[in-house]
């Protein structure tokens, strides 16, 4: 006998695969003239010989689409479809922005949220 999977009866857990859970990051918000706003992460991965390892949480390297942006993974892609300049630091820790549209902080966080998947503290 097989039982149908539906929303009341979710798949058992693939105990091979490691439990991943959101990256935490704090907003801090764009101040036009005074700085740029800034996505923060706790941990680093800095940049080696032009490229972040393969365990930044954005990836890619340095400048790879010859516009001063740093990072290219799709989620970066898609936040940049979305009105925004946007550049991993070179240190690894982070993600400077800013709003072409004139995005409030808040869009901003559902932004980085639905873009990324992560946890947005502003």
């Amino acid at each position: 006998m097989t039982t149908a999977i539906t929303a009341e009866t979710p798949p058992a857990a693939d105990k091979t695969q490691p439990i991943v859970t959101p990256l935490s990051v704090r907003l801090v918000g764009f101040r036009e003239v005074i700085h740029n706003g800034n996505i923060n992460w706790g941990k680093s991965w800095p940049m080696m010989h032009g490229k972040f390892p393969k365990t930044h949480p954005v990836g890619g390297g340095f400048c790879d689409e010859d516009d001063g942006q740093c990072g290219s993974s799709e989620a970066m892609r898609a936040f940049r479809e979305r009105g925004y300049w946007a550049s991993c630091f070179p240190e690894g820790d982070g993600i400077t922005w800013r709003p072409l549209n004139g995005q409030t902080l808040q869009q901003t966080a559902t932004d980085v949220r639905e873009c990324f998947g992560w946890n947005v503290s502003v």
